[in-house]
């Protein structure tokens, strides 16, 4: 019988209870940045590795656009994808369809955020939803 909040064990249906010695919590160690001045610290190498690449500039990996004539370069895969998706991409522009507005992303939902933001003004952000029908949104 196992009761929870007084840390007692039995170890069939017919002993007593018995209380269980102290557990020693297994603790994670501490990744401690060794630059002077730093006081970061994480619990994982990767967080370390990627803190000192990214404050410190040690160990740094760069990724390169390789694209005729562009010079972006950034610490992070992602950003280097997320450039290429934004700038150097053949696909067609979502354009905002109120007038006067030029507004364009490559995005649909960069779109909707705009639409909600900019030209959809109610205080219920419900209503704004449902009001928007170019919005990739479905109301509920």
């Amino acid at each position: 019988m196992k009761v929870i909040g007084t840390t007692q064990f039995s170890k069939g249906p017919d002993e007593p209870p018995t209380a269980c010695s102290p557990c020693k919590k297994r603790e994670t160690p501490w990744f401690k940045c060794d630059q002077m001045w730093c006081s970061y610290k994480c619990r994982t190498r990767d967080s370390l590795k990627r803190h000192k690449s990214c404050i410190h500039n040690i160990d740094v990996v760069w990724y390169v656009c390789d694209h005729e004539d562009c010079t972006f370069m950034s610490k992070a895969s992602s950003a280097l994808r997320r450039h290429k998706l934004h700038v150097h991409d053949d696909t067609d522009y979502h354009v905002c369809p109120h007038p006067g507005c030029t507004f364009r992303s490559k995005q649909a939902d960069s779109l909707a955020r705009h639409q909600l933001a900019v030209h959809i003004k109610s205080p219920c952000p419900l209503e704004r939803l449902v009001a928007c029908g170019n919005t990739v949104f479905a109301s509920a």
